[in-house]
């Protein structure tokens, strides 16, 4: 089936709409015209909702939903399933236009998604929480972003040529998971507070491209981790960045850590380098 909507015009989900698709046989939710985002407003599940998308997509949607300027907005609930699903080409005049975002306490689950093409966040998350695995977030502005209140597990996903950041994560400071993901190619892989890394969430991840800087706005060390060594990557201290007493951060041979001006890395715990004469550890100014 071939869903097709025009300009200021939704799929407001109250009940529950489920559009089950196959590999070979796709549902498409699209603007009739077809050609940019923007041109309607796309689908949007309210609190007490539910549903299903499996194996189809949703194109050139992103002006405001009456609940997100987002193609498809989760809000409240958790009863929707979403899967082998691509959410692309967003647009809405002006503003920032997010591709999937999930708000208001709802708790979803998504798996093996394409998201790309958007002028916000490829995801955003706000006040809820997500679970996203084996999914690729391309080519947005942000990769994924985090407002206040969100809670998210990231697994196996490839964030790839975001022309921001990979994750921004600067509104968060509890903890999130972050294991097995690709950050390829991005403006800058991460921004986020150094309370939210420990050795657990952070050490899987791969980064590579152009700029793997991870960006850290401040915070502190509530744990001991261990920042990895990766071709290329870089640790960037845009404020203070406190190691609690008790707490040791392990930095491992080839890091290079920059930092602002006037900002620093300041230890009450314990830090550990393990730079060698052939892969030294370097700590300058960005």
């Amino acid at each position: 089936v071939v869903v097709s909507g025009t300009t200021d015009r939704v799929i407001k989900v109250d009940g529950r709409l489920v559009a089950i698709g196959a590999s070979d046989n796709p549902i498409t939710f699209t603007s009739q015209a077809g050609s940019a985002g923007g041109q309607w407003d796309g689908l949007a599940f309210h609190p007490g909702s539910s549903g299903v998308l499996r194996y189809g997509s949703l194109r050139y949607g992103g002006t405001y939903n009456g609940t997100a300027i987002s193609s498809l907005s989760v809000d409240g609930t958790s009863g929707v399933t979403l899967d082998h699903f691509q959410i692309l080409d967003g647009a809405s005049p002006g503003e920032a236009s997010h591709g999937l975002s999930v708000l208001g306490g709802a708790r979803l689950a998504a798996s093996d998604l394409v998201i790309g093409g958007h002028t916000g966040s490829g995801v955003w998350v706000e006040n809820a929480t997500l679970t996203l695995s084996s999914t690729q977030v391309m080519s947005n502005a942000t990769g994924v972003g985090l407002g206040t209140g969100a809670a998210i597990t990231l697994t196996g996903n490839v964030l790839q040529g975001n022309s921001g950041y990979g994750l921004d994560a600067q509104s968060v400071t509890g903890q999130m998971g972050l294991g097995g993901n690709s950050f390829v190619n991005n403006g800058t892989s991460m921004r986020l507070w150094a309370d939210v890394v420990r050795s657990d969430n952070f050490t899987g991840n791969t980064f590579s491209g152009s700029n793997t800087a991870v960006e850290f706005v401040g915070g502190v060390l509530n744990a001991s981790t261990t920042w990895p060594a990766l071709s290329g990557h870089v640790y960037k201290l845009l404020d203070h960045v406190n190691i609690n007493a008790g707490k040791t951060l392990t930095v491992q041979a080839g890091v290079t850590v920059q930092t602002v001006a006037e900002r620093g890395l300041k230890v009450y715990g314990a830090l550990t380098t393990l730079g060698t004469a052939s892969d030294p550890i370097t700590f300058t100014s960005v």
